[in-house]
């Protein structure tokens, strides 16, 4: 009796590997964006006059400021793999002691 009540877990695993294979991947493409932008000072994409140098100035502070929001919300990202991992896990074991308890519980009865 006790093993019908048990929920088919297995769409759990394919929602967790589902959203981890899209968090992986942006986390991925975020890695890339930081490094496709990043300033190369032997190699300026534009020019070295004063108008360069002012665009750089403004350049390298605003890259900056994205390759910090970038690397937070990485964080962010991998933090939600290990939360969807941890609740399923926490599920299988919570339904797991459930349907342990249930099944003493009947066999008492």
């Amino acid at each position: 009796m006790p093993e019908r009540l048990k929920v088919d877990h297995h769409h759990f695993a394919a929602g967790e590997e589902g959203l981890v294979t899209l968090l992986e991947g942006l986390i991925k493409g975020m890695r890339g964006y930081v490094e496709d932008t990043r300033f190369n000072p032997a190699d300026p994409p534009w020019a070295t006059d004063s108008y360069g140098k002012r665009f750089e100035a403004s350049y390298l502070k605003t890259q900056k400021s994205l390759a910090e929001a970038i690397s937070s919300m990485q964080g962010a990202l991998a933090n939600v793999v290990e939360i969807t991992e941890a609740s399923r896990k926490n599920y299988l074991t919570a339904q797991e002691d459930a349907v342990t308890t249930v099944g003493n519980q009947t066999r008492r009865s």
